[in-house]
């Protein structure tokens, strides 16, 4: 303790033991947008920079943790940046996990439709693909095979 400019030793059991203390410090040295990359890198949010309000505003993911437990979700950067819309009815707030499920079923089911079946057909015969046209459709049928194989980065 430092009183006047006179250090004095401490006269209570520590809290925390010295390995723990060195632990926190070693993180704390990190840069803090290092550990926010690292942060946001265990908890990849699938609709980053997709996502915009009805004004327009976009959609930031942000979390808060209660216990062990993460809840993630979509913030409005309206909210972030304290700004005022007038739109008090628009959702400033969406859990992410709900959003997130909701646009990967619309793409499944978009996958499955006829209009990208052809659309993907047209694409590889411009681009001069040598493919059989099954082949192509039987892809695109087992898209939920492929969506569920892939990483969150991916």
């Amino acid at each position: 303790m430092t009183h006047k400019g006179k250090a004095y030793p401490g006269e209570h059991a520590a809290i925390i033991d010295e390995r723990l203390w060195d632990q926190v410090h070693a993180i704390l040295r990190e840069s803090p947008r290092k550990r926010a990359n690292n942060s946001r890198a265990q908890a990849p949010a699938l609709l980053k920079g997709l996502i915009f309000t009805a004004t327009g505003a976009a959609m930031t993911p942000s979390s808060t943790k209660k216990g062990a437990r993460r809840y993630r979700y979509y913030v409005s950067m309206d909210v972030i940046r304290n700004r005022e819309t007038g739109e008090e009815d628009i959702p400033h707030r969406l859990p992410a996990d709900t959003v997130e499920a909701a646009v990967v079923n619309e793409l499944r089911r978009v996958m499955r439709g006829p209009e990208i079946t052809a659309q993907v057909i047209a694409h590889l015969e411009r681009e001069g693909h040598a493919f059989a046209e099954t082949d192509a459709i039987s892809a695109l049928q087992k898209f939920e095979d492929v969506w569920g194989q892939l990483f969150p980065a991916e």
